[in-house]
């Protein structure tokens, strides 16, 4: 199980099969009852519409769509090279926001930008709103503001990032620096998964852990328990 996804009305998480690669898309209920597999294939990401009546994922190369309660894919793009990856649908159901991983690594860019996109949940030519080594691209609740993580890259400046839905300067919410350890100062970001609370007050994300912040860039702390167990945090949903 990986890249869980609640539904807009909190009564069912969406999640891939498997890690990497992804063997399809199941539903379950929070309390761990009622799984149906909806599709198969090389499948992740799921992200729900907001009316939760459809799901966007990662196929391959490609975004599809499909009825979140399972039937036919229908792609709506596919990148020349790489692949999208961390899908977020916008509250409005405009747009479905990705990051381009152009060498295919999960999020981690080495080196090379690849930038948030958005495309429309129709179809069409995807959008560029950000050109740094960007990854785990989240819409607020209200769908004002797209939150990403930026890697450390050369002289770039790593952190938490938001911009405006209609584009404009980038807001730095905290700066990437994770407290020391051992006396070495972790300032490097990267992470794969990023998620609003509800009210837009806090962000949860992951890297190899999972750590909460509020909005503000005040209060970074890890969740406990992940650094004990044997397993990447590689996708975080809040509830609604």
């Amino acid at each position: 199980m990986s890249s869980p996804a609640w539904s807009p009305d909190g009564t069912l998480i969406a999640f891939s099969l498997g890690l990497y690669p992804p063997k399809g898309i199941a539903v379950i209920r929070p309390d761990g009852t009622g799984m149906r597999v909806i599709a198969r294939g090389d499948l992740g990401q799921p992200t729900w519409s907001p009316d939760g009546r459809q799901l966007a994922v990662v196929a391959g190369s490609s975004i599809d769509v499909m009825s979140s309660a399972g039937g036919p894919l229908r792609t709506i793009l596919t990148l020349p090279k790489g692949m999208p990856w961390s899908l977020s649908w916008r509250s409005d159901g405009r747009e479905i926001a990705f990051a381009w991983d152009h060498l295919s690594l999960a999020g981690l860019c080495f080196g090379k930008p690849h930038g948030i996109y958005e495309v429309a949940p129709s179809g069409g030519a995807p959008k560029q709103l950000t050109t740094g080594c960007d990854s785990a691209a989240a819409w607020s609740p209200d769908g004002s503001r797209l939150a990403f993580l930026r890697q450390w890259v050369g002289s770039g400046r790593p952190g938490l990032f938001t911009i405006p839905a209609e584009g404009g300067p980038l807001h730095r919410v905290w700066n990437g620096c994770f407290p020391p350890v051992q006396g070495r100062r972790d300032c490097q970001t990267g992470g794969v998964a990023l998620a609003w609370s509800p009210d837009a007050k806090q962000f949860v994300f992951s890297r190899a852990d999972a750590y909460i912040i509020n909005a503000d860039g005040s209060g970074l702390h890890e969740i406990p328990g992940f650094g004990k167990l044997r397993f990447y945090a590689d996708g975080v949903s809040w509830a609604h």
